[in-house]
């Protein structure tokens, strides 16, 4: 297993673009290796509830007939709030990104043993995702690699979409103008038109696909996500990534999770990948390590 996994941030060749991680409890963190197999989840489903609501304004218009320009905001609203109900996620975290003045700053202040054992701002080593998704500590976080891991979803998944997230103090808006309205007004009155219309959307206007899915609030900004966007078919399944054993790179365990539930972790993620190190995280107030 490469040494790649375990480096600290702050060293010369540091590739903060190599991993992503995936943080949750020790019990989903069992089905997730039993199965082998990660899942998307509905957008609907994140914790921040403003971000499940789509964010769009509509170009004024004093030329436009008003009940047929009422009736195009109603209607293109309500396909909206019906159809983003497909638009599934894959949130992950990365590695913190630093320039190169706050390495050396970094470096200037610790010990030459620690710069060697210390793995802050890894992106397996963030304090508030531990405390928020990990079962405060006692879950797990999985190390993938994340060229494997988008080369897995793009060969499983006929339409999907990967991007750093970008935390802002307001969200923004996708202004629909009225020549768009008209449009997306005639093609959602197709009943057999369906989610090609949004699937359009996504894929055409880079505006509507970054303000409604790829910016969260700065509230958020300590989560260092990356996140991987799919649609599905039904509304009420969630899209898999099959063979997670060919991404899966190594897992690391809460420091507050029981021994035995450790060891559990350590055989089952053995029984699907061999090479998987498991190790422990270990935070307090001087450095963070993995043992």
């Amino acid at each position: 297993m490469s040494f790649d996994i375990w480096k600290p941030l702050y060293v010369d060749d540091f590739d903060c673009e190599k991993y992503l991680y995936h943080y949750t409890n020790f019990d989903t963190a069992i089905k997730i290796i039993h199965s082998n197999t990660l899942l998307f989840s509905s957008v609907s489903k994140t914790n921040d509830t403003s971000e499940s609501k789509i964010k769009i304004g509509f170009e004024y218009s004093k030329t436009c007939n008003q009940d047929l320009y009422k009736d195009m905001i109603y209607k293109i609203t309500d396909y909206l709030k019906k159809y983003t109900q497909i638009v599934q996620l894959l949130c992950l975290s990365m590695d913190t990104k630093i320039s190169e003045s706050e390495r050396k700053k970094y470096l200037a202040v610790m010990s030459h043993k620690d710069v060697y054992y210390d793995v802050s701002g890894r992106g397996f080593a963030l304090p508030r995702m531990w405390a928020q998704y990990a079962n405060n500590n006692e879950g797990v976080c999985f190390v993938f690699n994340k060229a494997k891991l988008l080369e897995q979803v793009k060969s499983k998944i006929a339409f999907s979409k990967s991007a750093t997230v970008k935390y802002k103090k307001f969200y923004n808006k996708y202004i629909i103008t009225v020549d768009r309205m008209k449009s997306l007004y005639d093609k959602i009155s197709l009943l057999e038109n369906g989610s090609l219309t949004l699937l359009d959307m996504i894929q055409k206007d880079k505006d509507f696909l970054n303000y409604n899915l790829f910016e969260k609030l700065d509230d958020w900004k300590n989560e260092h996500e990356y996140r991987i966007i799919a649609l599905i078919d039904k509304k009420d399944s969630r899209m898999p990534v099959s063979q997670m054993a060919s991404y899966l790179e190594g897992i690391v365990v809460g420091e507050k999770m029981d021994k035995a539930y450790e060891q559990t972790i350590k055989l089952l993620s053995s029984s699907i990948n061999p090479k998987c190190e498991v190790k422990r995280i270990q935070f307090d107030s001087r450095m963070c390590k993995v043992i």
